[in-house]
């Protein structure tokens, strides 16, 4: 199981995550969102980079691998999978496209973006707010990870995931690929260095308990 930190916004931020081994550093492009990329980042040092985006154009994605070393696309909006796969033709760069899980989620969707698709990102209803996905929607997880499973096709895990409950995470989930956190490194909004070190710990404590 890996670890994924997103917005990072700051030097600070980036170095952290390399200098702590976070495995995958999202990068925020949204422009609505409180915790897009503003500030210039020295990328040089090389993390693996994940985009992340919101009913972009392709060429407004497609704009930003370069400059920003994207190693990874995330698609967090409405993208059809016709979209998804007219982006993977044009770059090399995985894709992984993330599914609110709430009551209009389907299971069916998930087939015809398949083919185009690295990584299925199954997050809470408001994902960003630190919201985990609820108890009610606890049997369309588990049916979308099945699903996952049976293709071969490798799951995340985000919404609400913090220091508290990452252990719990980790037990209910135990074959998700990535755990995927952004409230859930912060203190009043702002990242806490303290707390993403708690949480790498009780990760790395819960593998090696294993």
């Amino acid at each position: 199981m890996k670890l994924k930190f997103c917005g990072i916004r700051t030097q600070e931020m980036y170095n952290f995550c390399l200098n702590y081994g976070v495995d995958f550093i999202g990068l925020n492009f949204v422009e609505s969102s409180k915790r897009k990329l503003i500030n210039p980042i020295d990328l040089r040092h090389g993390g693996t980079n994940v985009g992340v985006f919101q009913d972009q154009s392709t060429d407004f994605i497609l704009k930003k691998i370069q400059p920003f070393t994207l190693n990874i696309i995330q698609l967090h909006g409405h993208e059809s999978a016709s979209f998804c796969q007219k982006l993977k033709r044009k770059t090399s760069a995985k894709i992984w496209k993330a599914f609110p899980v709430d009551i209009d989620f389907r299971i069916n969707m998930l087939s015809s973006y398949k083919p185009f698709i690295d990584l299925f990102l199954f997050d809470g209803h408001n994902p960003g707010s630190g919201k985990t996905i609820s108890q009610k929607m606890k049997q369309k997880v588990d049916e979308a990870i099945t699903f996952c499973e049976n293709h071969q096709i490798k799951y995340g895990i985000a919404g609400g995931i913090n220091k508290t409950n990452v252990a719990s995470f980790v037990r209910q989930y135990p074959k998700a690929y990535v755990l995927d956190l952004a409230s859930g490194i912060e203190t009043n909004g702002k990242f806490d260095p303290q707390i993403a070190q708690q949480i790498i710990r009780t990760l790395r404590n819960c593998k090696n308990s294993r």
